[in-house]
């Protein structure tokens, strides 16, 4: 019942700011309710995807994120609405497909006009590429999740502005802190690293050594502290990317 009624104040705080409110009254409340909906069905990164997709409150979010006009929207608040985007609706499209062994198994997955935000169809390329990149934060490659295992964790929690910053330097810390995702090697000099780290190469440094220095600061001080001195003689290779599904055991 408690729940229940938690579900129902939210929904209409949600309704109250899509038609009376614009920017960041309406995303605050919104992304509240993607807080809640994580929280519930997202476990150290495990998604429970067909939890979600029988949960009418991601459809109710799904719905908010249309009503709202991106252009209203800047800084800090602007970032944590696309990031909420990519992630809802890549959510929705293996909800839409499931049983499902892998996000690449969807036809056309990245290119088709699969998200829809205020009257304009985009693909997940296009959000990712054309409008979360050129904002020039590399920490964005931690928080953006492409259903896969060898992604960065799901939060169980929405992107909101407020606490933005703190929230991706969270992302970067657990990625870099998972050892199938990113193995330091101190005393051998190698970094094997996510592949991540080789696709989007110069949104994080031009060079082996500089790219070093940037995730040293996500690292233990101990660590950093070897990596800053030594990061010209480390040899950096990366890890092969795990596709399955980012989903509990039960799908397939």
């Amino acid at each position: 019942m408690l729940h229940h009624i938690r579900y129902l104040c939210i929904l209409a705080l949600l309704l109250l700011s899509s038609t009376t409110a614009q920017g960041s009254d309406t995303g605050k409340t919104g992304h509240k309710l993607f807080t809640a909906i994580l929280a519930d069905h997202v476990d150290r990164g495990v998604v429970d995807y067909p939890a979600i997709r029988n949960d009418r409150r991601f459809h109710d979010y799904l719905k908010m994120l249309r009503t709202i006009d991106p252009a209203s929207l800047s800084g800090a608040e602007k970032l944590a609405f696309w990031l909420n985007v990519y992630n809802a609706s890549t959510i929705r499209i293996v909800c839409d497909h499931l049983p499902l062994k892998s996000i690449r198994d969807v036809p056309d997955v990245w290119d088709a006009k699969l998200v829809h935000v205020k009257g304009r169809s985009l693909s997940l390329n296009e959000v990712e590429h054309d409008i979360i990149r050129p904002l020039g934060d590399p920490r964005i490659h931690m928080a953006l999740v492409c259903a896969a295992r060898s992604c960065p964790p799901l939060r169980s929690e929405a992107y909101e502005a407020g606490k933005l910053d703190a929230q991706l330097d969270d992302q970067v810390r657990r990625f870099m802190a998972d050892g199938n995702l990113n193995v330091i090697d101190v005393a051998g000099r190698r970094a094997r690293l996510s592949r991540i780290f080789d696709w989007y190469r110069k949104d994080f440094a031009g060079d082996d050594a500089g790219l070093l220095r940037y995730v040293a600061k996500y690292l233990p001080a101990e660590t950093a502290a070897a990596i800053r001195t030594q990061a010209t003689v480390f040899t950096v290779t990366y890890l092969d990317y795990d596709w399955s599904l980012n989903g509990r055991p039960a799908v397939r």
